[in-house]
């Protein structure tokens, strides 16, 4: 059973006061810019099981996780599905395949109640183009997970057969 704090409404989120502002791609932008931020997402809950995307789907939005924990797993051609990352509160989601145009990659499903900031491209996409400083804080951001994705490849290949580690790329 849920519990009640599930269904109470959203405290009075904003941007200023979100638990990933302050470490945030979004932590220097200027009041006016945070109102238009906020002015466009979208909160929203996902139950455990629901998807936030899905692999091969085109990209309307990018996702900051408020609450809760998100797993993004590739399917595989052999059936099932390898888990890429889990996502806790203060992850941004999606934001590649936004930042690239291309069709995502691999799915968000909720693992657990979550709470979540939609970020739609067109209010996410005008203020990259706005700000260097946000950009490089994402392009960051993206290294930093390429670099984490990497690591988790090295250490798994003695392990594995060549097909698998073939797979994972």
């Amino acid at each position: 059973m849920k519990n009640s704090s599930w269904k109470a409404p959203f405290p009075a989120w904003t941007c200023g006061n979100c638990p990933a502002h302050q470490s945030g791609i979004f932590a220097d932008l200027t009041a006016s810019q945070l109102k238009a931020l906020e002015k466009g997402r979208v909160l929203d809950r996902y139950s455990r099981g629901q998807l936030l995307y899905y692999e091969g789907h085109h990209p309307m939005a990018a996702y900051c996780l408020l609450s809760g924990q998100v797993k993004v797993y590739k399917s595989l051609r052999i059936g099932g599905h390898r888990i890429e990352r889990l996502a806790g509160p203060g992850d941004l989601l999606g934001h590649e395949c936004l930042l690239k145009r291309e069709a995502y990659k691999a799915s968000a499903e909720a693992m657990e109640d979550s709470r979540v900031c939609v970020l739609p491209k067109c209010v996410v996409l005008p203020i990259l183009e706005k700000n260097p400083a946000v950009l490089l804080k994402l392009l960051d951001k993206v290294s930093a997970d390429f670099e984490r994705r990497q690591i988790a490849v090295s250490r798994e290949s003695p392990r594995r057969s060549v097909e698998a580690r073939l797979a994972a790329l």
